[in-house]
């Protein structure tokens, strides 16, 4: 119970309903989360109805501040820490392909990039007193369908510094934990996150002097998900095995990553690790019992390494994407 209160937390999926404001059931009760006995809960800032973080007008009868001060509210009377997302979903519009090609230099322009360290920036003012850790854009290294990053390591080396000195300009927020935006480590990709890694660092050497004179690298922490062995597996010792191996393989090439750029040690939050159950209905109870066992070995193997700050399970509860069921809760 002691390391579930400090290094294990869950995803509360998506806040709030895109179209019409309402809170959503797993958040509205915080009970839903508190009772998992996990001490941190993953938050993402869904802009979604409003137009902008000051939009007046009100859906579900509150406005975006309101809503989110009032899941915020819950969540802490319930002694749960908050671990804060501002993605791309914080925005009225994502990125689209406009920073999937490399930027000439440090000092590039980008109007989405400024807007987002503006928002960013916002959001955090707005409740570092209750949230204490914020993350920045989710999964810039996905490739959403195309055969590039949808971030160049590049751009997202701009973004991290631009969100650094935008943060850390302001005295008052020298509480508040930067995160860089997670990376992917999966089967699928053979932990391409460390590759991006590398070449996020690289950027950030050669145009801010990342580590070099005094000048600090512009985060806390490294985000990181893992979605590993996913496939259904009827042997558990095999499977704790695979998983174990895996887990622990992925996250020291991480951490050689780290040592390499930085000449030590930097902690891993991983924001997301999880496994579906999603299988023919007259298996459930199979598959359900599959995800439990790897939920439990995955924490544990995660939470037992002493340069992980946080390990996460995606999510409270399975959702729809299209064409099938993403039953990971």
């Amino acid at each position: 119970p002691r390391r579930a209160g400090q290094k294990i937390g869950i995803d509360a999926n998506r806040p709030i309903n895109p179209r019409t404001g309402r809170i959503e059931a797993q958040v509205a009760d915080p009970e839903v989360i508190a009772s998992t006995g996990a001490g941190w809960v993953r938050l993402n800032f869904v802009l979604r109805p409003w137009a902008s973080l000051d939009d007046d007008v009100p859906y579900a009868g509150r406005s975006w501040e309101e809503s989110y001060a009032q899941i915020i509210s819950g969540f802490r009377d319930r002694g749960l820490q908050i671990y804060g997302l501002v993605g791309v979903e914080s925005m009225a519009q994502g990125p689209g392909d406009r920073l999937r090609k490399g930027p000439a230099h440090g000092d590039a322009k980008e109007a989405w990039v400024e807007q987002y360290v503006e928002q960013f920036l916002s959001i955090v003012e707005l409740f570092h007193e209750s949230v204490h850790v914020f993350e920045s854009f989710n999964e810039p290294d996905d490739w959403h369908g195309r055969d590039l990053n949808w971030v160049h390591p590049g751009w997202f080396a701009i973004m991290l510094q631009r969100i650094y000195i935008a943060v850390r300009s302001d005295p008052a927020l020298d509480n508040v934990k930067l995160v860089s935006g997670p990376l992917q480590g999966l089967d699928a990709n053979r932990n391409a996150a460390a590759a991006y890694l590398e070449h996020t660092y690289q950027a950030g050497k050669r145009w801010f002097g990342w580590g070099q004179d005094g000048i600090p690298f512009p985060f806390d922490g490294v985000g990181y998900h893992l979605y590993v062995k996913s496939g259904f597996n009827p042997n558990k010792s095999q499977q704790e095995r695979a998983i174990r191996r895996t887990l622990r393989q992925y996250l020291q090439t991480m951490h050689q990553v780290i040592r390499s750029q930085e000449g030590g040690n930097r902690p891993l939050y991983v924001s997301e690790m999880g496994w579906n159950s999603r299988v023919e209905p007259r298996e459930i109870q199979r598959r359900e019992e599959f995800q439990a066992h790897c939920l439990k070995v995955g924490l544990d193997t995660v939470c037992s390494d002493p340069l992980v700050e946080l390990g996460v399970w995606f999510c409270t509860q399975d959702f729809g994407i299209p064409g099938r069921e993403a039953s990971y809760g």
